[in-house]
C-alpha cells in the first residue's frame, strides 16, 4: 500500500496557518499543484473534502491544462469561473511567450511543451464547455474574447480549432481589433489564419465582409492576404475604421506587417486617412515602438520595409488604377511634394518627427528611408535648439555612414554652418567619427574653417560670457581625446597651433591650441586611467606643436597623470635630447 504519511507529515509541518493544518493529503496536493501526486491519491480512495479553495484550484488545473483534475473536481460540483476559458488562453500565450527564442530559462515546472500543448488544449476545452463555460466570454475593460486572443498571440493551429470547435464565434470583433480572421492577418499568424479563413468560407455569415471569400484557402500567406483584400474590396470595407479611426492599412503597419501593407495598397487601400491622433499608416511604421523593441533583426527588417513601401515616392511601383495618397475631399492625386511635407511634419508626443526619432534611436535604415519624403536636403530640422541641416544630424552618428554618402550624393551643403558656426566636419571630429570624418574631407571639406562658439547642444558647456570661440576640426578632436581623428586631421593638413582666440583660460579647456584643449587639467583629472589625452598631445607634439606656457595650466598634482608618458613630459617641459 502507498506510504503517504511523510510526504503529509513534510507539508503539515510547512503550513504557516493553523487551517492548513486541518487539511488532508489531497487537499495539500491540490493546492501545491502536484497534480500526478494528486492523481494518485485519487486512485487509492482519497475523497475531496469541503474547503473554499476548490474553485481556485480547478482554476489552476484548467491553467496547468489538467483536464483529469479538472473533471474530477467538476464532477464534485465545483463551478468553473465565466471567464476560464480566456484565463486559459491567456495562460496559453504566456507559456508561447516562455518558448520563445531567448525567454526559454524563464519556463516554471508547470510549462508544457508544444506537443503536450497540443494533445491537452482541446480535451482541457471541452471539460470547460461541457461545465457551461462561455466560449465568446468578453473582457470588460477590452472586448477581447479567447478566438481573438488566440488568433493574435497563439500561432499553434489546435488551438484556434478546438475554440472553433467548442463553439468560438469566428465573426466577432471589438472595438480596437477587428474579427479573428482579419486579427491573425494583422499578426501575421499564419497556421491559425488558413483554419480561420477555412472555416469562415465553409460557414459563411450573411451580411459580413467574408462571405466574399473564395474556397479552398490557399497555403501561401501572400495568396491568403490577396484573398482577404479582394474580400474586403468587393464588400466595401477595405479603408473601414475602427474606434481609434485606424484602418487595417494602420493595424498593418504599426506590426510591420509589409506583406499585408503590399496588398492592402495594391487593393486600392487609401494610405492617408487620419486616426484620432492624426497619424497615417506610414507614421505608426515611422514612430511604432515595436520595432524599436525588436532586437533581432529580420523582425526590425519588416518595419523598415514596411515604412518603404509606404513612402509616396514608391507607390509608383502599384498598377492599381488608384493612388494611396488621395485628396480626401476631391479624390484627386496628391502631389508628391503636398503629402510628403505633411508626412515629414507629423510629430509624436516627444515633439518628434519621425526623421529626428530615427537619428535619436541611432536608426540608420530608417532614417535613410525617409530622406525620400526630404525634397532639399538641405532644408534645416530642430536639432537641440539650434538649426542644423540633415548633414549635421547625421555626421553626429557614427554608425550613419552610409547616410552621410546619400546626402552628399544628393548636393547636401558640406560647409553649411549652423548658428554657432559648426559645420559638419566640426560636428564628426568632436563626436570622434573618423570613417565620417575622412568621408567629409574626400567630399571637399575644409579642415581649416572656425566655429563662431562653443554650444550646450555638442555636449559640452557653452562659451559662459559669449565670446568668440574659434575652434577648428582639430580642436574639437582634441577637446574629445579622439586619436584617430587627430591623426587624419594631421595628415590632411590641419593646422597644429591654430588657435581658438581663446588665451585667457587658466584651465586650458577652450584653447588656445589643440595641445592646450587635450592638456586641460580638469580633464585629465577627470579622465584618469584614460590615456587618450595624452596620446593626443604626443601626436600633436611631435607634429610640431608649440610647447611653450602649456605646463603652466598644470598644477603639480597633474604630474602622475604623465606615467609612462615621460617622454611628453620632458618634451613640454623644454627637455630634448
Amino acid at each position: 500500500m502507498l506510504d503517504i504519511s511523510p510526504t503529509f507529515a513534510l507539508w503539515h509541518n510547512t503550513s504557516t496557518n493553523e487551517e492548513n493544518k486541518l487539511d488532508t493529503p489531497l487537499t495539500l496536493a491540490l493546492r501545491r499543484r502536484a497534480w500526478g501526486i494528486s492523481r494518485v491519491l485519487i486512485s487509492f480512495g482519497a475523497k475531496i473534502p469541503a474547503t473554499p479553495y476548490l474553485q481556485s484550484i480547478l482554476a489552476a488545473a484548467t491553467r496547468d491544462l489538467d483536464y483529469q483534475i479538472m473533471d474530477v473536481l467538476l464532477g464534485h460540483g465545483v463551478s468553473p469561473n465565466e471567464d476560464a476559458a480566456l484565463v486559459l488562453i491567456r495562460e496559453m500565450v504566456g507559456q508561447f511567450r516562455d518558448q520563445s527564442p531567448g525567454n526559454e530559462g524563464s519556463s516554471s515546472s508547470h510549462r508544457k511543451s508544444l506537443k503536450e500543448i497540443a494533445q491537452a488544449f482541446p480535451r482541457t476545452l471541452v471539460s470547460l464547455k461541457s461545465a457551461g463555460v462561455n466560449m465568446n466570454f468578453q473582457c470588460p475593460s477590452t472586448g477581447m474574447t479567447p478566438l481573438l486572443l488566440a488568433a493574435r498571440s497563439i500561432p499553434m493551429a489546435e488551438i484556434t480549432v478546438a475554440l472553433l470547435e467548442a463553439g468560438a464565434d469566428a465573426f466577432h470583433a471589438c472595438g480596437e481589433a477587428s474579427d479573428s480572421v482579419l486579427t491573425a492577418a494583422v499578426f501575421n499568424n499564419p497556421e491559425p489564419l488558413k483554419h480561420l479563413t477555412a472555416h469562415v468560407s465553409i460557414s459563411p455569415k450573411p451580411d459580413h465582409w467574408t462571405r466574399h471569400l473564395c474556397s479552398p484557402t490557399p497555403s501561401d500567406i501572400k495568396d491568403i492576404f490577396c484573398r482577404i483584400c479582394n474580400a474586403l474590396a468587393e464588400f466595401g470595407r477595405l479603408n473601414s475604421q475602427n474606434t481609434m479611426s485606424q484602418t487595417l492599412l494602420h493595424l498593418a503597419a504599426i506590426w510591420g506587417n509589409t506583406d499585408l501593407v503590399v496588398s492592402l495598397l495594391d487593393h486600392g487601400a487609401h494610405a492617408n486617412i487620419p486616426d484620432k491622433d492624426g497619424w497615417f499608416p506610414i507614421h505608426h511604421a515611422g514612430f511604432s515602438r515595436n520595432y524599436r523593441e525588436l532586437s533581432d533583426r529580420p523582425k526590425r527588417r519588416h518595419h523598415h520595409d514596411t515604412l518603404w513601401h509606404l513612402l509616396p515616392v514608391n507607390i509608383v511601383q502599384w498598377t492599381s488604377n488608384h493612388h494611396p495618397y488621395r485628396s480626401r475631399e476631391t479624390g484627386l492625386r496628391l502631389g508628391d511634394q503636398v503629402i510628403c511635407q505633411e508626412i515629414a511634419e507629423k510629430r509624436n508626443n516627444n515633439g518628434n518627427t519621425m526623421l529626428e526619432e530615427a537619428l535619436n534611436t541611432d536608426d540608420e535604415i530608417m532614417f535613410s528611408h525617409l530622406l525620400g519624403l526630404v525634397a532639399d536636403v538641405n532644408s534645416c530640422i530642430n536639432f537641440c535648439r539650434t538649426h542644423h541641416s540633415i548633414l549635421h544630424a547625421a555626421v553626429s552618428r557614427a554608425n550613419f555612414e552610409n547616410v552621410v554618402s546619400l546626402l552628399l550624393s544628393r548636393g547636401a551643403d558640406i560647409e553649411a554652418a549652423g548658428n554657432d558656426g559648426w559645420r559638419p566636419l566640426h560636428v564628426a571630429a568632436y563626436r570622434g567619427n573618423v570613417a565620417i570624418v575622412e568621408r567629409l574631407i574626400t567630399a571637399g571639406a575644409s579642415v581649416h574653417v572656425p566655429t563662431r562658439r562653443l554650444d550646450m547642444c555638442h555636449g559640452r558647456l557653452p562659451n559662459p560670457d559669449e565670446k568668440e570661440w574659434n575652434g577648428q576640426p582639430l580642436h574639437l578632436a582634441a577637446m574629445g581625446g579622439h586619436v584617430a581623428v587627430v591623426e587624419l586631421l594631421l595628415k590632411h593638413g590641419a593646422d597644429v597651433n591654430a588657435t581658438t582666440n581663446d588665451f585667457e583660460r587658466p584651465t586650458g579647456w577652450y584653447g588656445p591650441t589643440a595641445l592646450h584643449i587635450a592638456l586641460d587639467r580638469v580633464s585629465l583629472q577627470r579622465e584618469k586611467g584614460s590615456t587618450n589625452r595624452l596620446k593626443v598631445a604626443s601626436i600633436l607634439v611631435e607634429n610640431g606643436a608649440c610647447v611653450k606656457g602649456v605646463v603652466d595650466q598644470l598644477l603639480v598634482d597633474d604630474i602622475p597623470c604623465f606615467e609612462n608618458f615621460e617622454q611628453l613630459w620632458d618634451r613640454l617641459r623644454g627637455y630634448t635630447k
